[in-house]
């Protein structure tokens, strides 16, 4: 996955473009309503592992609720 790009977003339009069977670079969807920025950022932190293991596992997307 190192040479790979990983698109984090909360617009719709990126799942899309990720859904293709060619898609260019994975993605963190955001599923989340407004919050704040450390409550974004400590969300990240405790799914950071399975985030990791979920693109290599194969997926192109994955959800962060």
């Amino acid at each position: 996955m190192a040479n790979e790009s990983v698109v984090v977003s909360k617009d719709e339009d990126f799942f899309f473009f990720a859904s293709s069977a060619n898609a260019a670079a994975k993605l963190v969807w955001v599923r989340m309503g407004n919050c704040r920025t450390q409550f974004l950022l400590e969300r990240f932190r405790l799914r950071l592992p399975q985030i990791i293991a979920s693109f290599e596992a194969g997926s192109n997307i994955v959800e962060l609720r």
